[in-house]
């Protein structure tokens, strides 16, 4: 893909960046599953308020697409252990986000 991009070749650029961003999405999964188990253990435990608090934020975010305040919330509710249910939601919220998939965010957003 460098040299492709060195010599302008934009047939094979096309071709292959699908390839290439789904094995480096796989490769970042298995390295965020790695470090999540030590993480958790670190990590403060979370009470149902500010859990509920995170929820009606994101949920108020969500409508407008309002990126930076969805990114806001779920950087800092990650940084609390909120169960097993909860930080698997903001997890699957997160990768969402990053892919910009609001109406799959809007799906697990109405699961709470």
């Amino acid at each position: 893909m460098e040299d492709a991009g060195k010599t302008g070749n934009v047939e094979e650029i096309k071709e292959n960046t699908g390839e290439l961003l789904t094995l480096y999405r796989q490769y970042t999964e298995k390295l965020n599953k790695l470090s999540e188990g030590e993480s958790d253990r670190n990590r403060e435990k979370c009470d149902e308020a500010t859990i509920k608090e995170a929820y009606e934020a994101l949920k108020e975010s969500a409508p407008d697409m309002d990126y930076d305040s969805f990114e806001m919330v779920l950087l800092n509710i990650r940084e609390y252990d909120c169960g097993e249910e909860h930080n698997d939601r903001f997890e699957r919220l997160y990768r969402k986000m990053k892919d910009l998939d609001w109406d799959a965010i809007v799906e697990i957003l109405n699961e709470v």
